[in-house]
């Protein structure tokens, strides 16, 4: 267990106990009730009075006193949580000397009102408890024989009296003990669940702050897909397609299809899906809590995402100890080769058929040692360096300078749409965009003749800042979108296929996301979501 109880016997003392005011009002009830039977009886048999025979006016004078009191008890305490044991003895004793006097006035042990004061000592021995209870069982048999004894010596009455009024002290004692037992062994147990009550209370707390910590999003959905119970990963992927007016409480379309198809096919494996075209793709996996159709539903909800950047990861790590290993052997014959084809183009004698050749070679052995380059950097990829940067003035400055070193003119118009900062590591930025504009201008000019994109600065729909990359090309097939950020994928036939995996590396490292969409202008766009401002990028030793 995580955590332990204690079984320290000084634990269960009384004074550590729960409130007594509730047990104490269901007493003082008992009281009003009590006279009100008494004065019923004598009222209904006042031609032979079973009670207060000897005095019927002083009767119901007492059992007014004792409605008066049991009632104004129940006025002045209503909320009262705890008595002291002082206020419980002096109820008690006012309760013995008002039962004595009304035994009193009823013939004595004769009568048989005597045996009421069980029931004081009872309930003397549930809210008090050692010495104290005691002493009201003490208290009450002392007080029945005096009064026995007074009666035997005033009015002409058998002995027989004083044994019953000795039987029936010996019985309060009896009572007492016994109900002292059983109030110990009472409070024992409530402590014992108190303390357990408090141990599941922790686990339970425990418990939540680990679902609502994991990354893995728990759901528990009833039979009509209303949410029950979502943790916080959970309601992040699930918030990517809400809109203001949605039912919270119910599932998101797709999620509700994947479940649909579930119930019909227990066995079926979920495909992943995404919320909304800039989510994450997620697995979707169903069980039920009863091991039953018709019962609630556990669904786990997991990003392909991570699992597919541990194996790209892996990849990664192979790849580099590949590149490393093998990098001067080919980078050896490569350069002897390059700097041949490079003699053989200056030599005068060539024709122009070798001299096409020789290009061939010199060209082909650069774009090899590009790709070789690529990959070492990948294997090499340095941790990011944050800082917080106005996204809107950092980008002015950088398309300045990246527009200085291009060799032909281009149409590059940024539009900020929100002021928002980020914290990134800018080189690595760099980076990113000068491969999503290189990739823009080139495809819009294919596309109309003009090298142009357009930058746009926004928020998304979670008040995160977001960029993105517009041009006017034909775009990405629905074929390819799922692929074009795999390495060594590339529809260019001299590309090398690594630009826009690097560009997503980086973005992943900085705890943004680059996605590829149609913008609401219909134009090709490629988008970055970057985090909270606030939030520092995580560092990979």
């Amino acid at each position: 267990m995580l955590y332990t109880t204690t079984s320290n016997p000084a634990a269960l003392a009384p004074q550590s106990l729960p409130s007594n005011g509730a047990p104490f009002r269901v007493y003082t009830w008992y009281r009003l009730a009590l006279t009100v039977v008494l004065l019923a009886m004598l009222i209904i048999t006042r031609r032979d009075p079973l009670v207060g025979r000897d005095n019927p006016q002083l009767f119901i004078a007492i059992c007014g006193a004792y409605f008066t009191f049991a009632l104004t008890l129940l006025i002045a305490l209503p909320q009262a949580k705890q008595l002291s044991r002082q206020q419980l003895f002096a109820n008690f004793f006012i309760d013995i000397v008002l039962l004595i006097a009304l035994n009193h006035l009823s013939d004595g042990t004769t009568g048989g009102l005597g045996l009421l004061l069980l029931v004081s000592v009872a309930a003397s021995s549930l809210l008090l408890s050692g010495q104290i209870a005691l002493l009201v069982a003490a208290l009450a048999s002392l007080a029945l024989l005096t009064d026995t004894v007074y009666l035997l010596n005033s009015e002409a009455r058998s002995n027989q009296s004083l044994l019953t009024a000795g039987t029936l002290g010996i019985l309060f004692f009896a009572t007492s003990l016994g109900f002292q037992m059983l109030s110990q062994r009472l409070r024992s147990s409530q402590q014992l669940a108190q303390e357990r009550a408090a141990d599941v209370g922790k686990l339970q707390s425990l418990n939540q702050l680990i679902v609502q910590r994991m990354r893995t999003g728990i759901l528990v959905v009833d039979t009509d897909g209303h949410i029950k119970m979502v943790n916080q990963a959970a309601a992040e992927y699930l918030q990517a397609d809400r809109t203001r007016n949605a039912d919270t409480n119910a599932l998101t379309t797709m999620l509700q299809k994947q479940l649909d198809n579930w119930k019909k096919n227990p066995d079926t494996v979920s495909k992943p899906f995404r919320n909304a075209d800039t989510g994450p793709e997620l697995i979707a996996r169903f069980t039920g809590l009863n091991h039953e159709q018709s019962s609630d539903t556990l669904i786990f909800l997991e990003d392909s995402g991570q699992l597919a950047q541990r194996a790209q990861q892996l990849k990664l790590a192979a790849l580099g100890r590949l590149t490393a290993s093998i990098a001067h052997e080919i980078r050896n014959p490569l350069g002897a080769i390059s700097h041949a084809g490079q003699l053989l183009r200056e030599s005068p004698q060539l024709d122009s058929g070798d001299q096409r050749l020789a290009d061939i070679v010199v060209n082909h052995s650069h774009r090899i040692n590009n790709i070789i380059e690529n990959v070492l950097q990948l294997s090499r990829r340095t941790p990011p360096n944050p800082r917080r940067i106005d996204l809107g003035a950092w980008l002015h400055a950088y398309v300045e300078e990246y527009q200085q070193g291009l060799s032909k003119i281009a149409d590059i118009s940024i539009q900020e749409k929100a002021l928002v900062q980020i914290n990134v590591d800018g080189e690595q930025l760099s980076q990113v965009l000068t491969n999503l504009l290189d990739n823009a201008l080139r495809y819009s000019e294919k596309a109309t003749g003009k090298a142009s994109a357009t930058l746009i600065i926004s928020k998304c729909a979670k008040e995160l800042p977001q960029l993105d990359v517009i041009d006017n090309g034909a775009g990405v097939t629905e074929r390819d979108q799922e692929k074009v950020f795999e390495p060594f994928f590339t529809t260019e036939p001299n590309g090398n296929g690594l630009g826009l995996y690097m560009a997503r590396e980086l973005c992943e490292i900085n705890q943004a996301r680059l996605h590829y969409l149609r913008h609401e202008t219909g134009k090709s766009c490629f988008r970055i979501n970057f985090s909270h401002p606030d939030r520092k990028p995580l560092i990979n030793e």
